[in-house]
Formats: C-alpha cells, sequence, structure tokens
C-alpha cells in the first residue's frame, strides 16, 4: 500500500509456494504507531492465478502494492507487536493462525529503519472500528504521562456524514 511508510498503518501480505504448486499467503494490517497487529488473515491452496486476480486486488483496494523485503516486512510485524505489547496492547486473535506464515522473529535481522509509535511515543489514531475510549484509558494506565499521541473523532450528533471533524489532542 503506497505511503504506508508515513501514516501508521502498513498492510503486508506475505505468500509463499506450497509443495503443490498453490499458495499461502497472510495479510497483517499493522498500526506501527500504536496497536500493533489490528487484523490478519490467512489462506491456503490458492491457486496462483487466483490469487494474483481475485485476493490481491480485493487486500490493495485502496491503492497499489509496494513491494518490500522479507525482512521488512518482518520486522514491521514483529516490532508492531512488541511496541505495541509494552502498552498492554496484544495481536488480533488470528494472528495464532497467521504467525505460522512468518518466520520466527529472530530469523531476519532488525534494521531500525521503522520508527515505532512518533517521537518514541504511542500515536494512536481512531480507527473505524475501534473502541477509542478503552483504548485511551489503557494508555493512560501503561505509557508515561505526557508520553501519548492521539487523534480521535470529536463526540457529539453529527448532522451531515461528509461534515465530520476530528479532534486533535494531545497529552503532553
Amino acid at each position: 500500500m503506497e505511503g504506508w511508510d508515513e501514516n501508521g498503518l502498513a498492510v503486508i501480505v506475505i505468500a509463499r509456494r506450497q509443495p503443490n504448486g498453490n499458495i499461502v499467503f497472510g495479510t497483517y494490517l499493522v498500526d506501527y504507531y500504536c496497536l500493533g497487529l489490528k487484523n490478519t488473515y490467512c489462506n491456503a491452496d490458492i491457486p496462483p492465478g487466483l490469487f494474483h486476480r481475485d485476493y490481491l486486488p480485493k487486500i490493495f483496494h485502496e491503492g497499489p502494492a509496494v513491494e518490500i523485503s522479507l525482512a521488512l516486512a518482518h520486522e514491521i510485524i514483529y516490532g508492531g507487536i512488541e511496541f505495541a505489547a509494552q502498552f498492554g496492547f496484544r495481536p488480533q486473535s488470528d494472528f495464532k493462525y497467521s504467525r505460522y506464515i512468518l518466520d520466527p522473529p529472530d530469523l531476519h535481522p532488525r534494521t531500525g529503519a521503522i520508527e515505532f509509535g512518533q517521537d518514541g511515543k504511542p500515536f494512536y489514531i481512531e480507527g473505524p472500528y475501534d473502541n477509542a475510549d478503552a483504548i485511551l484509558r489503557r494508555l493512560a494506565r501503561t505509557a508515561s504521562k505526557g508520553k501519548t499521541h492521539y487523534v480521535v473523532e470529536t463526540a457529539g450528533p453529527r448532522p451531515d456524514e461528509s461534515d465530520q471533524e476530528s479532534s486533535f489532542r494531545w497529552d503532553e
């Protein structure tokens, strides 16, 4: 996904060829600013043509995919999980399945090319399915005082969907 290195979210697909020639793959939505592995999915025994024709366009429907190295993909996934764990956030429950697509965490050396958080602090940006209140309460308990940035939707009625505003709050 283009711009992944600028917005704190990376959609990563790791695909491997099975002995029968079909594809086994995992997708990983990583919030490397705060929450770590927000969503994951895996599937196996997908014919290569079907994978390229149907699956990849659905996964990258918001923009073209950007090829990165396998080592960088692992660094983003595992690094995001580790960063989020400091604040009590665990990977989405389907990671118990999709983790088997990945190499072991220590197989690829870390480059340090990815900054987790922003300026060393968790930076929470509310997603459409997040329980922002619960996340902010957890950050208040687990992050050092003054060590959190966040962006959440403003409360109150919205007469028009196109008239949505965001409230920027900085806890410093």
